[in-house]
């Protein structure tokens, strides 16, 4: 009687509880990450192509060319069968941030569609593999171009997505209106531009050149 009371006090206890929490909130984040996993997966397979491993290293030539690298890890440069120039990122294994920016990016680039914007080809989940294919961007960002503009055109359209209401602030497809006068470069130009801007907009990075 007077063990099981201590044995029923002591459990009652703070370290007891704690233990409990140190054990559940663990498996807690695990489920919720698997199934987000497995739902994400799902959208990958009913939207787009999926590549095993081995066709992703056949693509980029072993991954010969890179050209990025972010959170999420690196990006190279490859061709499908057709000759269709494409940009593959690989999930890297050692990035902390890794998995929430492939997801972001995913989900993102599952959800937008316009004429204008990159389009997600397909996507590779074999064992610990995981990566993105979509449109090869061939020329650069929207930074490197605006680095290049006039600084009265950077000003004036900073100033003008500065203003005090959302009303008064233009929204990205006017934005992208603006620059595309600004820019002045052929179709393709325009294209990478505006699908960088737009992107943008998500929060993630695109492959650059």
């Amino acid at each position: 009687g007077v063990y099981s009371s201590q044995i029923q006090t002591s459990c009652q206890r703070d370290p007891c509880e704690g233990n409990r929490k140190k054990f559940i909130v663990p498996v807690v984040v695990s489920i919720i990450a698997a199934v987000a996993l497995v739902i994400l997966e799902g959208f990958l397979k009913s939207k787009n192509q999926p590549f095993t491993y081995s066709e992703i290293v056949t693509i980029t030539a072993n991954f010969e060319t890179g050209i990025g690298e972010g959170g999420f890890g690196k990006v190279f440069r490859g061709h499908l069968n057709d000759g269709t120039p494409v940009a593959v990122k690989l999930l890297s294994s050692s990035s902390k941030q890794g998995y929430k920016e492939f997801q972001a990016e995913a989900q993102s680039l599952m959800i937008v569609h316009h004429k204008n914007l990159v389009s997600l080809i397909g996507y590779c989940k074999e064992d610990d593999h995981m990566a993105l294919v979509y449109e090869f961007m061939s020329n650069g960002n929207l930074r490197q171009h605006l680095f290049c503009m006039d600084d009265g055109i950077s000003v004036e359209i900073a100033m003008w997505c500065a203003q005090r209401t959302s009303k008064q602030r233009p929204d990205i497809s006017q934005v992208i209106v603006e620059l595309k006068g600004c820019i002045g470069r052929n179709d393709e130009n325009v294209r990478s531009e505006m699908t960088s801007l737009e992107m943008a907009s998500y929060s993630y990075t695109l492959p650059e050149a």
